[in-house]
């Protein structure tokens, strides 16, 4: 078993409700901006609030904490964002429909993400190489 990069999974964000992982995330956010007091105000979810939650929730809710982890999971070893710290929130809806995540096409989002980092750094730096580090799991397939 590995990534889908066949089929794709045609998900229109109207489709999606906006469910448990996502009020939660919501709610970590507001607490988060409330205490930085307009300083570093954010309009979207984003990597530090998932950390936040992971800390918050602590082992309380399972459910919750799988949900975290596939969240973690999708944004920084599927996709690798590394420069991207606004989490995708179509991703946050998904994670509540089990067959949604198992079904969606991960290897091909996961290889156009890798391809694109490296025509851009490329082009950005004049490189003919670019050195890979960590592990994409897109060109492992």
């Amino acid at each position: 078993m590995g990534l889908k990069t066949r089929e794709i999974l045609n998900i229109e964000a109207h489709e999606l409700k906006k469910g448990i992982l996502y009020r939660y995330l919501k709610k970590i956010l507001e607490e988060t901006n409330n205490e930085e007091k307009k300083k570093n105000i954010s309009i979207s979810v984003q990597r530090k609030h998932l950390k936040l939650a992971f800390d918050k929730c602590n082992g309380k809710d399972n459910n919750m904490m799988i949900n975290l982890t596939k969240l973690y999971i999708i944004e920084n070893f599927l996709l690798g964002n590394q420069d991207n710290i606004a989490i995708n929130e179509t991703f946050v809806d998904m994670l509540d429909y089990n067959w949604m995540v198992k079904e969606y096409h991960w290897g091909r989002i996961s290889y156009n993400e890798t391809i694109q980092s490296f025509k851009a750094i490329t082009t950005k730096q004049g490189l003919s190489c670019y050195f890979l580090y960590g592990c994409p799991i897109a060109l492992q397939i």
